[in-house]
């Protein structure tokens, strides 16, 4: 009996031995397929992103150099994904974050004209300063749209001084400089402190920033300032220090100048910019600004090619 029973429980063991052997077997054949078949969708992916994509034969090798082993969810929840890496190629390194391709298709988005400036511009940058050019286009791309969508800065508005607090003769001098004297109660409240009253002579300069690429500045735009207060403030939150609108918020800055004409004498009126307000979006304000009333008297804005202007990021 006591044999019979030990030869059960042997056979028993054997068994289940045997099964579990079985079952171990099965188990890593099946995670082998599923592995198998997981590498399989995962090139099928690929193939069908750059097939989908018209990437060109750089791009191909390049995207699956980046992807071949990386998850690529990304591109199927957000197709403007694959913009945004073509904007970026240029940079192995920040073309693979996904915090860099998720933030530059969100601008893509909103800015479908300016895909291929936006690509031309982050290729001039140079490499180092590339982290800045990304975080400065987000941060003014956000700023646009949750303050000014439209544009058009109708909710701009200086918080200078009052017209009341400015004698009635230099009052009267503006007017009489100014080619549209009805403008100039609105550009003493663009100020914090009333307007200085400067004479000067011909080849006098003065200057304007503007949004990289952007038209000339308008025939008639009164504002401009010198070379050294643009400097002074580069590192100084710009856009702050002018009071700048939205819509005059740029990554990079271009420079124009204007100069007296020969044989014309003008006079200028300075003041430190006032704090603004658009649509709760405010600036400090306390840089120093040249009100040029009578622009007739200047020569056209000319671009200065050789002066860029790009301040740091500083959210």
């Amino acid at each position: 009996m006591i044999k019979k029973t030990t030869f059960l429980l042997i056979f028993v063991f054997i068994s289940i031995t045997a099964k579990g052997s079985l079952l171990s077997k099965l188990n890593v054949s099946k995670i082998e397929k599923i592995s198998s078949d997981s590498i399989k969708n995962h090139r099928d992916s690929l193939e069908y992103l750059i097939n989908t994509n018209s990437l060109d034969s750089l791009e191909k090798r390049a995207f699956i150099d980046d992807f071949y082993e990386k998850p690529l969810e990304l591109f199927f929840e957000q197709k403007s994904i694959i913009h945004a890496w073509k904007a970026c190629i240029i940079d192995d390194s920040l073309r693979k974050v996904n915090n860099v391709l998720l933030k530059t298709a969100t601008f893509l988005n909103r800015n479908k004209s300016k895909i291929q400036s936006f690509k031309e511009e982050f290729e001039n940058t140079v490499r180092l300063q590339r982290p800045t050019f990304l975080l400065r286009t987000w941060w003014v791309d956000s700023l646009k749209s949750n303050f000014d969508s439209l544009g058009n800065s109708s909710g701009f508005k200086p918080l200078g001084i009052d017209i009341k607090e400015v004698k009635k003769s230099l009052l009267d001098e503006m007017r009489t400089e100014a080619s549209a004297p009805q403008f100039v109660e609105s550009l003493i409240n663009s100020g914090n402190t009333i307007p200085k009253k400067i004479i000067i002579g011909e080849g006098y300069i003065l200057y304007k920033i503007i949004p990289k690429g952007n038209p000339p500045p308008s025939p008639f735009t009164p504002f401009w300032t010198k070379i050294e207060d643009i400097k002074k403030y580069i590192s100084e939150s710009l856009e702050q220090r002018f009071g700048l609108p939205t819509v005059s918020h740029s990554a990079k800055y271009d420079v124009y100048k204007i100069q007296l004409k020969e044989g014309k004498t003008a006079i200028i009126f300075e003041s430190e910019i006032a704090q603004t307000i658009e649509n709760n979006y405010k600036t400090s304000g306390g840089g120093m600004q040249s009100l040029v009333l009578n622009r007739a008297k200047w020569t056209f804005p000319v671009l200065i090619s050789e002066l860029e202007i790009f301040p740091p990021f500083k959210k």
